[in-house]
């Protein structure tokens, strides 16, 4: 994990990589992008508390203001939103990226092929029964 990182990001960092590795998405390789991905999650959820606590909208002396973290959320969690494909952590990601993990593609290949076997039990119920 990075020294430099913030508190909140290495609590990021140490949420995300355990799950990644399991995902078989993370290598040695992979650090600073993982830092890049962990900074700006730390930030969203640093505004968003912000704005939990103080509303989406100011009184300032000079009148009603957007809070500033609304904007900090919103470029966050465009930047989140991007990299979190990289590693696999979305849906439509994970379809497309091979895992290095070879016990997920065990537990696909036997809930694939237990899914199958419960299928033609149901069938051959079903056929015994006309």
């Amino acid at each position: 994990m990075p020294a430099l990182m913030s508190a909140r990001a290495q609590a990021v960092w140490g949420e995300l990589a355990p799950q990644l590795l399991e995902l078989g998405t993370l290598t040695i390789a992979d650090g600073v992008a993982l830092e890049i991905l962990c900074n700006p999650i730390a930030n969203l959820r640093d505004a968003q508390a912000d704005i939990d606590t103080n509303g989406q909208i100011e009184n300032t002396k000079h009148g009603r203001r957007k809070n500033p973290a609304c904007n900090v959320v919103n470029e966050s969690a465009k930047q989140v939103r991007a990299l979190l494909g990289e590693f696999g952590l979305t849906p439509a990601a994970r379809a497309g990226i091979p895992s290095t993990n070879p016990a997920h593609a065990n537990l696909l290949e036997q809930w694939l092929l237990d899914d199958m076997q419960t299928e033609r039990n149901a069938d051959t119920d079903t056929e015994n029964l006309v």
